[in-house]
């Protein structure tokens, strides 16, 4: 529960830190809708599928857990390693004075 948090709060303040100042509100919101809709809704999912259909019996909802959040764990770092570059390009641009959009190709 603590590293969930912790992921969250470090997410919503780089989109914030990314969005220009009129837009940081909005941003944030969405980032944590689609970060608690992802979250809240397909990883129980994810965990009751596996349970039922791969596995076949309730009591198996340790191996489940065993199984698939590591898988997860994998896949949410591939995810965070793959935006790393455009993000680090992004703050050098913000910090130089050059402007965000020129960085993500977008027009200034």
């Amino acid at each position: 529960m603590f590293f969930t948090s912790t992921i969250s709060t470090a997410g919503s303040t780089g989109v914030q830190d990314l969005a220009l100042p009129r837009m940081r509100g909005v941003a944030a919101a969405v980032y944590l809708f689609i970060f608690n809709g992802i979250g809240l809704s397909l990883g129980p999912t994810l965990f009751a599928v596996l349970t039922d259909e791969v596995f076949g019996n309730p009591a198996m909802l340790w191996r489940s857990l065993a199984v698939a959040a590591p898988c997860i764990a994998l896949l949410a770092a591939a995810f965070a390693l793959a935006g790393l570059k455009p993000y680090r390009t992004c703050v050098a641009a913000d910090r130089t004075g050059t402007g965000i959009a020129p960085a993500i190709g977008g027009h200034p």
